[in-house]
This record gives structure tokens, C-alpha cells and sequence, in this order.
């Protein structure tokens, strides 16, 4: 065999501070254990189930998780890395597209742990996402989706540069909510001026991407 026929394990996007990578096995177990702590939550899929337990709620992450990498095509995927900070483990950093050869569009999306929460990681992992998408991955936008009383989110997206993009009404688990859009240009993202990232791995992960 000329190459791994996994090689996203070996991907790693790191900023000042931050490292996003493909997850172990350990790194899933410990976000798990976080996942049971959460309340539900009908705009987070993993806690979108009012009757679910905490044992429930750890499973139904977990599933999502791996389900994550099972329908992999060059042009529709779904990118879930986890965020680590110091060693420790925080939260996920998502990033999926759907007809990603010709749009060169993604979506994100983010979790982080409780426990974490409150010190700007949100912004950190969300920025660290777009850099690869746009510096590694040639992307032209990437959306985002919040609910409208998700104030932090919505704080995220604006701090960085994201403009707004209409809304989006969505049901979950019997119940209806309304999402507002966002959307950011490459140009507008690299125009705030972030630190660029660090991305290790790429290059055997190309054809997977359909670069």
C-alpha cells in the first residue's frame, strides 16, 4: 500500500494556543463524559432529545461522531475535529459541505464543554476551521447558523466578519425554531487579519477533498 488509507488521522490545524486534530479514541471518551453534563438543547444535535439521560446523551454524541466519517465523498463530507488546549481536550470544531467540487462552499458548526466555556475558545476553534477551509482547502464562502437567542454564537460570527444571511426555520423533536444565517467570503475573512494557521497533513488528505 502506497499511502494510509485513512490519512484525516494524521491532519492538524494549529494556532497560538490551539490545536484542532482528528480525534482518538480517548479524546471522544472524554468529550462523552462532558456530553452527559448537557442540558437539552434543540439547535445541538447530540442534546436535541428532551427525554434523553445522561448515558443517552454520551451514546447519541458518540454516534454522531463516528457516524461523521462513515460517507465520505470528495464532494460531500463531513470534517469533525476536536479542540485541544493545553493538553486537554475542550470541545469539537465542525466543518461539512455538499457539492463542495463545484460550490467550494462549507458550513460550521461548533461544541465546547461546559466546563470550558466562557474563555473565548469558541472564536479560537471557529477561526482556526476557517483558516484551513479557506487558506488549505481554496474554499470561496463558508456559512454558519445559530439560533436567534444564541447571543454568543451570533458574537462569535460577527467578531469574525461574518455578515448576516437571511434566516432558516427548522423543526426538531416536535418543535419549531428559527435560525439566523450567516456568510463570509474568503477576502472578508482574511481581511480581519487573523493569525494564520499551521496545517500538518494536508498534503496525503488532497484527493479526499477532491483537490
Amino acid at each position: 500500500m502506497d499511502q494510509s488509507p485513512w490519512p484525516l488521522r494524521d491532519l492538524r490545524i494549529t494556532t497560538p494556543g490551539l490545536e484542532l486534530r482528528f480525534p482518538n479514541d480517548d479524546d471522544l471518551m472524554t468529550l462523552a463524559a462532558h456530553a452527559a453534563k448537557e442540558d437539552y438543547d434543540p439547535s445541538v444535535p447530540a442534546f436535541a432529545v428532551k427525554e434523553d439521560t445522561p448515558t443517552l446523551r454520551s451514546r447519541r454524541f458518540l454516534q454522531r461522531a463516528w457516524n461523521a466519517w462513515s460517507g465520505w465523498k470528495p464532494e460531500q463530507w463531513v470534517l469533525d475535529l476536536v479542540a485541544v488546549v493545553d493538553g486537554e481536550t475542550v470541545g469539537h470544531q465542525l466543518a461539512w459541505a455538499r457539492g463542495f467540487d463545484v460550490l467550494r462552499e462549507v458550513e460550521t458548526a461548533s461544541w465546547v464543554a461546559r466546563a470550558h466555556q466562557g474563555r473565548g475558545l469558541g472564536t479560537l476553534m471557529r477561526a482556526a476551521m476557517l483558516g484551513f477551509v479557506f487558506s488549505g482547502l481554496e474554499s470561496s464562502y463558508a456559512t454558519s447558523s445559530a439560533r436567534t437567542d444564541a447571543k454568543a454564537s451570533h458574537a462569535v460570527s460577527r467578531k469574525l466578519g461574518y455578515v448576516e444571511d437571511g434566516i432558516l426555520r427548522v423543526a426538531t423533536n416536535g418543535e419549531a425554531f428559527t435560525l439566523q444565517r450567516y456568510r463570509i467570503s474568503r477576502e472578508q475573512f482574511e481581511a480581519r487579519g487573523f493569525a494564520p494557521v499551521e496545517i500538518h497533513g494536508l498534503e496525503a488528505c488532497r484527493d479526499m477533498f477532491g483537490l
